[in-house]
């Protein structure tokens, strides 16, 4: 059964809108600022051509962190695979991204952390998506998006990956602190109901 909002106040009934891939890439992109604070920095980079592999959304985050955005629809999809071969190639080609990133930057380019973010948008995720990212040293988050009638958008982050590699980060004093309160506010939400957080 898809999802369903009700209104019931107004006993108005709120049915998820359906998407093609790119025209859900096309409404995550036009609001990827809105959403997840993030600056789009390229839009699908190819990586691999003999593959075709290519990111989706390359963007830069508040604390300028790297983030690889890529979306799917549907529970079956191979999208964190081929992220995980994404970051990988950020990691061994840093060259590269730090070229993009400087014509487009200038001065702020020097605040960049290049570790990668991989987010990973869809309109459902199975349990096991979740339980496979637990168990990678990568900084993962699984979100579901969905758009009911055209006016209501539900984000839910439904998986956060908890290894992180944090070797290979380049902080800033602001941006390691930020990191880490972020990555702690998320495990202590993971725990459950039983753990209240009091702003």
């Amino acid at each position: 059964m898809d999802s369903i909002i009700i209104n019931n106040k107004k006993n108005k009934e709120y049915k998820k809108n359906e998407f093609t891939k790119n025209e859900y890439k096309d409404f995550c992109e036009e609001r990827l600022e809105d959403f997840f604070a993030c600056t789009i920095i390229a839009r699908n980079y190819v990586i691999n051509k003999e593959s075709n592999l290519m990111i989706d959304t390359l963007a830069i985050d508040e604390n300028y962190q790297l983030v690889v955005f890529e979306y799917k629809l549907g529970k079956f999809s191979k999208l964190i695979k081929n992220g995980l071969m994404i970051i990988d190639y950020i990691n061994e080609n840093l060259s590269e991204f730090k070229l993009l990133i400087n014509d487009l930057l200038k001065e702020e380019a020097k605040n960049v952390m290049y570790y990668p973010r991989l987010v990973v948008v869809g309109d459902s995720f199975h349990k096991y998506d979740g339980y496979s990212i637990s168990k990678l040293p990568y900084n993962i988050e699984l979100i579901n998006m969905n758009l009911y009638n055209k006016e209501i958008v539900l984000l839910d982050k439904k998986f956060v990956s908890r290894n992180i590699d944090l070797t290979n980060l380049k902080y800033t004093l602001d941006g390691f602190v930020k990191n880490l309160f972020d990555s702690l506010v998320d495990y202590l939400i993971s725990l459950g109901d039983e753990v209240t957080l009091f702003a």
